[in-house]
């Protein structure tokens, strides 16, 4: 009897050590999932900009201040975010041999411009081109390549320590080979304000809208800035 009694104590106190297991374990999948939930909040706030936008816009709404920069146009002056401030800047990374991306960029950029001047549009935004090849794009090859092109194209050219500054103020990655360079389009709004990001050239036409609508919403009110462009007014 006392046996049995001895090995039914044994097995109630197995089974309520397997229960507190049990529920330790439990304890400690909660708390990891908690702490990942926790970490996750930052995360999801510092890529914001690399999310699809919700509504109204073609390309990823950003709504970010960028550090200010200098670099050196092609007519040799020095030019900073300060600079243009007041108006839209189209800002692309490129370099003066490319014959790809670049060339499709800058006609896109024409074409944009056309459907401006037809739509007789207050917009007049300004194109910065900015070299991913110092080395070679400095001031005066800059000037040959943007001689032809209307003063709001701007190349823009620095020591490579400017350059890898200004590719990290994007938060583009660096290549090694220009071949390789970012074909991101990035618009930064009259309160030099990185306000829509293109992962890939868009239409001509996608760019108007877009900046359109970010105008308006600047035009309307700060305070409803967000609020105005995600429900598309």
């Amino acid at each position: 009897m006392f046996l049995k009694t001895s090995c039914y104590s044994r097995g109630i106190f197995k089974m309520n050590e397997q229960m507190k297991a049990g529920n330790f374990i439990k304890v400690i999948i909660f708390l990891l999932f908690v702490f990942i939930a926790v970490i996750s909040v930052p995360f999801a706030l510092n890529f914001k900009s690399l999310l699809p936008f919700s509504g109204g816009l073609h390309g990823h709404f950003a709504d970010r201040p960028i550090d200010d920069f200098i670099l050196i146009s092609a007519e040799g002056k020095e030019i900073s975010l300060q600079s243009h401030k007041g108006k839209f800047r189209l800002v692309f990374f490129g370099f003066t041999r490319c014959t790809t991306a670049c060339p499709a960029a800058l006609q896109t950029f024409m074409k944009l411009d056309r459907i401006l001047k037809d739509d007789k549009s207050v917009l007049d935004p300004l194109y910065y081109f900015i070299t991913v090849d110092p080395a070679f794009d400095q001031v005066h090859h800059l000037h040959d390549f943007f001689r032809n092109f209307p003063s709001h194209y701007i190349g823009l050219t620095g020591t490579t320590e400017q350059i890898l500054n200004v590719q990290n103020v994007f938060q583009i990655p660096v290549a090694m080979n220009p071949d390789h360079h970012t074909t991101a389009l990035f618009v930064i709004d009259p309160e030099n304000v990185l306000s829509i990001v293109y992962h890939d050239i868009p239409d001509a036409v996608r760019i108007k809208d877009d900046i359109t609508k970010i105008k308006i919403s600047l035009a309307n009110s700060s305070n409803h800035r967000l609020e105005d462009i995600c429900i598309g007014r």
